[in-house]
C-alpha cells in the first residue's frame, strides 16, 4: 500500500546541530495510511510525561533524522486495517505509543497503532481523562502482572481486610504510583507509600493503607516503615532514582537487629524480596550484613511484554475498559491545557520546570490543526506559556461518573479526591441521568491554594 499521500501537522525532535533547537514544528508531515492489524487515530488530547522532555534533553532514542515524539494520547478511530475486529471507526480510544514504530508518536494529528495496543473508552469517561491512562497505568500493570507475576484475573475489588504481602511504593502521587496503588489494592496487597501531605487523603481513597510524608533522612523512613509493617515488606517499586532505590532495597532486606530490638521473631522461610527500580539503581548494590532475606531486582520491559505480546496487550486494554466502565479504576487527575498541538512544546517546558501540581497529569487538548503556528517555538512564547500557567488560579480537574452540573464541591476538601458524595451535595434530584456518550466532557474547576 502506498503511504504518505496526505500531509498533517506534527511536532518532531532530532539530535540538534550546534545552537539549534532539538524540536521542529511542521505543517507538512506524512499522513499515514492504515495497514493490516492497525488502527488510525485522530488524536484529541495528549498527556505529557517526564520522558517526553528528558528523552530529548538527554538524547534517549534520538537520531539526526527528525521523528514524532510523545507517548500518551486519546482520540477517535478514523480507520481500521484488515484483521481488526474489536475496533471500528468512531470508537473513542486511548493509547500508549510504541515510539519504536513509525507513525505512532502522539505529537501529531493522526497516528498509527497496533490494534491490540489500543483501548476503548467507555461513555462514562471523557477523552481528557483517558489520555492520562497510558504510560502510568501500563507501567503499573507490567510491574504487577509480569514482573511480580500476579494474574490479571485476580485484580478484582478487594473486600474486607487485606491479607496479602506489603508493597512499598515511593512517590505514590506519581502517575505510576497512582495506578500501582489501585491495582495493588485490587490484588489484596497491603500498600505503604510516600507523598506530600496534600495527597495523603487522595491516595488513601485509591486504596493505600499507609501514606507517609517524605523524609529527608533515609534511616527515619526505613525505621517508620519497619514499624508499620513489622519489617514485613516483600515487594517494592521505586519511582524516583538510585538513592531511593537503595532505601527500598534496605527495607526489603529487613534487619535481624531491628527485629530483636522490637521483639519480632525472624521467620525461618527463604522468602526473597522483589524490587523494581523504574528510574535507575545505584551503581554499587548495598550490602546489609543483618538482612533477613535476599533481594531480587527485576527489570521492567515494555518491548517484551505489552508491545511484544499481543495477547497480553489485548487482555490489559480489555481489563482497563471493564474497570473504567464499572467505576473501579479512577484515571489520574488532569491539569488541562487547551493550547493545542502547537502548544505542546511550551507545555513541556512547564512540566520540566516542575510547575504541574503533584498528583496531576498535564494534558494538552485542542489539537485540531491551526495555520501558521511555528512561532510557538520561540523562547518568548515558551516564557509566556510558563507565566500563564503559574498565574492561573484554577486547575482543571476531570471526573466523569457524576452529572457535574448537579454537584457543588467543598473547596476545603481539596485533597479528598476523587470526589465522592461525602464531599458533594446534590442540587438536583438524585435520579438525574449520567452524561451520555455523545455529551461533551465536563470539566470541574477547583481552587488550589
Amino acid at each position: 500500500m502506498t503511504r504518505h499521500t496526505k500531509r498533517q501537522h506534527a511536532l518532531l525532535a532530532a539530535i540538534p546541530s550546534p545552537k539549534t533547537d532539538a524540536w521542529t514544528w511542521t505543517e507538512d508531515h506524512p499522513h499515514p495510511d492504515v495497514g493490516a492489524d492497525e488502527v488510525l487515530i485522530e488524536t484529541h488530547y495528549v498527556a505529557l510525561n517526564p520522558v517526553d522532555w528528558k528523552g530529548v534533553k538527554y538524547r534517549f532514542g534520538l537520531t539526526p533524522e527528525p521523528k514524532v515524539m510523545g507517548r500518551d494520547g486519546s482520540g477517535i478511530v478514523v480507520a481500521v486495517g484488515d484483521g481488526v475486529t474489536d475496533l471500528v471507526a468512531g470508537d473513542r480510544v486511548w493509547y500508549c505509543s510504541n515510539t519504536a514504530l513509525p507513525h505512532s508518536g502522539a505529537f501529531q494529528h493522526f497516528s498509527l497503532h497496533r490494534a491490540s495496543q489500543v483501548g476503548k473508552v467507555p461513555p462514562s469517561v471523557s477523552l481528557q481523562s483517558a489520555a492520562a491512562i497510558g504510560t502510568g497505568f501500563l507501567t503499573a500493570a507490567v510491574l504487577l502482572f509480569k514482573c511480580f507475576g500476579f494474574p490479571v484475573s485476580k485484580a478484582n475489588v478487594c473486600r474486607g481486610r487485606k491479607t496479602g504481602p506489603w508493597i512499598f511504593i515511593t512517590a505514590g502521587a506519581s502517575s505510576t504510583g497512582i495506578y500501582l496503588i489501585q491495582l495493588a489494592h485490587r490484588l489484596g496487597l497491603r500498600v505503604i507509600t510516600t507523598a506530600s501531605k496534600p495527597n495523603h487523603a487522595y491516595l488513601k481513597s485509591l486504596g493505600a493503607d499507609v501514606v507517609l510524608k517524605r523524609h529527608d533522612k533515609d534511616h527515619e523512613l526505613v525505621h517508620i516503615i519497619r514499624k508499620y509493617t513489622e519489617d514485613g515488606v516483600l515487594l517494592a517499586v521505586d519511582n524516583i532514582g538510585p538513592k531511593h532505590s537503595a532505601v527500598a532495597r534496605e527495607i526489603l532486606a529487613g534487619s535481624t537487629a531491628w527485629r530483636a530490638e522490637h521483639h519480632i521473631t525472624t521467620p525461618s522461610d527463604d522468602t526473597t524480596g522483589r524490587l523494581v527500580s523504574i528510574a535507575g539503581s545505584p551503581k554499587e548494590v548495598p550490602v546489609f550484613p543483618d538482612a533477613v532475606r535476599a533481594v531480587d531486582e527485576i527489570r521492567i520491559s515494555f518491548s517484551t511484554t505489552f508491545y511484544g505480546q499481543p495477547e497480553f496487550a489485548r487482555e490489559i486494554v480489555n481489563f482497563v475498559y471493564s474497570q473504567l466502565e464499572r467505576g473501579l479504576l479512577v484515571p489520574q487527575r488532569v491539569f488541562l491545557d487547551t493550547s493545542g498541538l502547537s502548544g505542546v512544546r511550551a507545555a513541556l517546558d512547564v512540566l520540566e520546570a516542575g510547575k504541574v501540581p503533584s498528583g496531576y497529569k498535564l494534558v494538552v487538548g485542542g489539537l485540531k490543526p491551526l495555520p501558521s503556528e511555528a512561532q510557538i517555538f520561540t523562547e518568548r512564547a515558551s516564557a509566556k506559556a510558563r507565566g500563564r500557567l503559574e498565574k492561573r488560579k484554577h486547575y482543571h480537574l476531570d471526573y466523569d461518573l457524576f452529572d457535574l452540573d448537579d454537584l457543588e464541591f467543598d473547596p476545603d476538601a481539596e485533597d479528598a479526591w476523587p470526589p465522592s458524595r461525602k464531599i458533594a451535595r446534590s442540587t438536583k434530584p438524585a435520579s438525574a441521568p449520567l452524561p451520555s456518550a455523545a455529551a461533551p466532557a465536563a470539566t470541574v474547576h477547583s481552587t488550589v491554594a
